[in-house]
């Protein structure tokens, strides 16, 4: 958990709005709720030009011709619209663990579950690979309460105090948030012991962390830290990724089969092995574009002249 002696005062003031807006959500069905996210999503898109130009920049750089002007716009548009109501849905998770976890229970589906049963039965513990797609809080406090204990790597929320908040939540209903200044060892640690792991592999990455791979036709410096520890311990890769269902309110956690990986004698090179997780991220975000962060810049290590 964060902990800071003193506060700033507007640390105090984000909070107070982040709890007063808490309470009026409780004054709201869900559909009006989420229904205002989206009109956030499209302030956003109006009035955020610098990310909206980003977006934009990366569809055009993912798909080329494939799509039109007209339909970079329209899912653009979407992807802040999506964006908008994951915000609206985590003040939701500002109430009591018991709510919470009714409130989780209540808006999740699974699709592809004996994908992710099949590689249980072959390991105590497994690798989730997943990306900033959809909202992913929602799918890992499912998985959380109902297959095992899930450990993530995260960025602190810059707020202290609004930190807390996530942190209580994921704690109490089984996520165990693991700051990136640790680094993997707590990760790994608790791999060993039986506890599932998720690693986003789609953030832009280095040089010094990561390796040339294909990622929507163009090499791209990929993370390869997903198949490789997934190689090194022995565990299965298995793909989880939280799909929102035409009826806003409710989402579908989405497995994909496992990633083919060697563990034998004849292991497999990490390039190969990371083209196979850059696939199971295109297939994903394929189906479903407007789920996808396409508003940080994915490609600016090796194709900084897209945003300029």
């Amino acid at each position: 958990m964060t902990t800071h002696p003193e506060h700033s005062t507007t640390d105090h003031l984000a909070l107070h709005a982040v709890t007063g807006y808490h309470l009026f959500s409780n004054c709201m069905p869900r559909s009006a709720w989420l229904a205002i996210g989206r009109g956030l999503g499209d302030f956003l898109y109006l009035f955020a030009k610098k990310h909206r130009r980003i977006a934009e920049a990366n569809l055009r750089f993912a798909y080329g011709q494939e799509i039109s002007e007209n339909q970079i716009r329209k899912i653009v548009r979407n992807n802040f619209r999506q964006f908008g109501m994951i915000g609206q849905e985590f003040l939701k998770f500002k109430q009591s663990s018991a709510k919470t976890a009714e409130y989780v229970d209540s808006m999740v589906d699974v699709e592809g579950e004996e994908h992710l049963l099949a590689a249980k039965e072959k390991s105590k513990s497994v690798i989730l690979l997943g990306a900033h797609f959809g909202n992913w809080e929602m799918g890992h406090l499912y998985y959380a309460r109902h297959y095992n204990r899930l450990n993530f790597i995260v960025r602190r929320i810059d707020n202290p105090l609004v930190e807390n908040i996530r942190y209580r939540y994921n704690t109490d209903l089984g996520v165990n948030i693991i700051y990136k200044n640790k680094g993997l060892k707590e990760a790994i640690q608790h791999l060993r012991q039986g506890e599932d792991l998720v690693i986003f592999a789609d953030q832009n990455a280095n040089r010094q962390e990561g390796i040339s791979s294909h990622f929507f036709g163009h090499p791209t410096t990929s993370l390869y830290i997903a198949p490789s520890l997934a190689q090194k311990y022995k565990v299965p890769l298995v793909p989880m990724f939280t799909v929102r269902e035409k009826d806003p309110r409710r989402h579908r956690i989405v497995f994909l089969p496992e990633v083919p990986i060697e563990h034998g004698e004849l292991k497999e090179d990490i390039e190969t092995l990371t083209r196979r997780q850059n696939e199971r991220l295109e297939q994903i975000i394929t189906c479903y574009p407007d789920h996808w962060l396409w508003f940080h810049r994915k490609w600016k290590i090796d194709y900084p002249e897209i945003y300029r």
